[in-house]
């Protein structure tokens, strides 16, 4: 197996996990894992050669990762992070043994064991001093459809948190929340702190990694920074810092463990988890030709550029079979002469997805005919899907080998597809990368080839009626793709939703779709009764 290159991931929380055992020559933790025991804990501070493990960040790194959440372009518009001192910290786990941390013992019924940073000295003038710690992944993972979770419970003093996302290249994706003391109202954006010698305040923060923006975290976070060429595809640490106001005359408590008074925060069971059905992924197939294995990880087939920039972009048919909404679209693809199992520097800004109605084959070969929906995906997720095997190999213009990625957007509800019911079942996608106009292209996107599978050939759409297309366009030319001249060939692409098909033919009298007619089903008919469809 190649050995990708070590790769780290920041955290700035309580971390333990479950580690896997690896070859002793690769550094990498488990993409998924959770945090919650002493022995995780200590197993994530003190680990075995080949694990990932937990330590703390250095002045230079703090530096990068505040200069980045700044940064205007970053924010946008978001508040700032305030001015505050980096120091460096301690790490260590504490149990709390069902009664004295310091930050008022354990809460009934959860775990007691916690990682503490603590940072300073009783000596320190006023002022706001920051810390932070890192969680160091391994191998890269792809966090594109996970949901990152953490406990906390900062003293009051404590006045900033924040959770970050730092990729291979050194670029971030971050969230902060404002920490105010107990019995504060409430507000988005705010956390709530533990007092001295009272009840510990215990909050659960999750981020959807799905998403971006405050409303990606549960509490909503009061900041938002991204930098523009972050990829949720290659993140190598999560991080997490805390900013504490420190006020010598009027000090904490110390730290749980401890005797003397500094800047401290406390954290439990952290967990990072693949999103389920319901987070927004579609896992019902409505349509799939994906690509053909010769061999695991071995692709039948080659990409046929089609960029949105440019003529022809790439379309095929498929077939809609009920009326379940279209919620999620997959595809694969290459960069042409790329064979790296990580994306090139220059890579789409978006993809421009499109649906079109079908015109059969009259003597010649179907083809789109109107766009009746259109969708400009630039929050896309990829992952390395293995080599092509281009059947056409042997003229010197065609790359053997090159890299496959899938490709994936998840739609919003306000975006699906419905199949309109007077219509013909079958439809066109297309697919086309979207550019900076000023970018140098060295790796042009194109659409994944396969052997044929549905109906007609797949196309290129060399002109339509106005270009480029825009809903109500109207396809005017194109060419079927063939090799070698006769042999069909298709794109690779899946359609996915997040309904059953139950739903669509449920038990006479089952409105809400649980497979049970009981009351609910009339309270759901007596709210509907009379009402009149748009």
């Amino acid at each position: 197996m190649e050995q990708k290159k070590c790769q780290v991931m920041f955290l700035v929380l309580s971390v333990s996990l479950v580690t896997l055992m690896l070859p002793p020559d690769a550094l990498a933790g488990p993409t998924y894992f959770v945090v919650r025991s002493y022995a995780d804990w200590e197993r994530c501070l003190y680990p075995m050669p080949g694990h990932s493990f937990v330590r703390e960040m250095d002045l230079s790194e703090w530096t990068s990762y505040m200069t980045q959440y700044n940064d205007p372009m970053n924010l946008g518009g978001n508040e700032p992070y305030p001015p505050t001192t980096f120091l460096q910290p301690e790490l260590y786990v504490y149990n709390c043994g069902g009664g004295g941390g310091g930050s008022g013992g354990c809460l009934p019924g959860e775990p007691d064991d916690g990682l503490v940073m603590a940072w300073g000295d009783p000596c320190m003038p006023e002022g706001q001093y920051a810390s932070a710690w890192v969680y160091e992944y391994g191998l890269d993972p792809d966090l594109s459809n996970s949901t990152l979770s953490i406990q906390v419970e900062p003293p009051c003093g404590m006045t900033q948190i924040s959770v970050g996302l730092v990729d291979a290249a050194g670029s971030i994706r971050a969230w902060y929340w404002n920490v105010a003391a107990q019995g504060q109202p409430g507000s988005p954006g705010v956390l709530v702190c533990s007092p001295p010698g009272g009840p510990p305040v215990r909050t659960t923060i999750t981020i959807d990694l799905s998403r971006v923006g405050i409303g990606a975290a549960t509490p909503t976070a009061f900041s938002f920074s991204n930098n523009p060429g972050f990829s949720i595809a290659n993140v190598l640490n999560v991080t997490f810092d805390e900013n504490f106001n420190w006020l010598p005359l009027n000090p904490p408590v110390p730290p749980p463990g401890q005797v003397n008074p500094k800047p401290w925060n406390y954290w439990f069971n952290l967990a990072v988890t693949p999103n389920g059905v319901t987070a927004n992924k579609g896992i019902y197939l409505k349509f799939s030709q994906p690509p053909v294995e010769l061999e695991p990880g071995l692709i039948d087939g080659w990409d046929v550029e089609s960029v949105w920039e440019l003529y022809p972009i790439g379309a095929d048919d498929w077939e809609c079979t009920d009326n379940r909404p279209v919620t999620d679209i997959h595809w694969w693809g290459s960069f042409k002469g790329w064979q790296e199992r990580e994306l090139p520097a220059v890579v789409p800004m978006a993809f421009q997805l499109g649906i079109w109605t079908d015109v059969p084959a009259d003597g010649n070969f179907s083809h789109p005919g109107t766009l009746i929906w259109a969708n400009y995906c630039d929050t896309w997720t990829w992952n390395f899907a293995g080599y092509d095997q281009d059947p056409r190999y042997g003229h010197p213009e065609y790359m053997p080998d090159e890299a496959c990625f899938q490709f994936n957007q998840f739609l919003s509800e306000d975006e699906w597809f419905y199949q309109d019911p007077n219509t013909d079942s079958v439809y066109w996608l297309s697919v086309a990368a979207v550019y900076l106009p000023q970018a140098t292209i060295d790796y042009p996107w194109g659409w994944k080839t396969r052997p044929h599978m549905f109906n007609d050939d797949a196309v290129r759409i060399m002109a339509t009626d106005m270009w480029r297309p825009v809903v109500g366009s109207t396809y005017m030319d194109g060419m079927p793709i063939e090799y070698p001249a006769g042999v069909s060939w298709d794109y690779a692409f899946e359609i996915t939703t997040n309904k059953p098909v139950y739903c669509d033919m449920p038990l006479t009298g089952d409105f809400n779709c649980d497979k049970i007619v009981n009351f609910i089903d009339f309270a759901v008919f007596a709210n509907n009764w009379l009402a009149i469809a748009p």
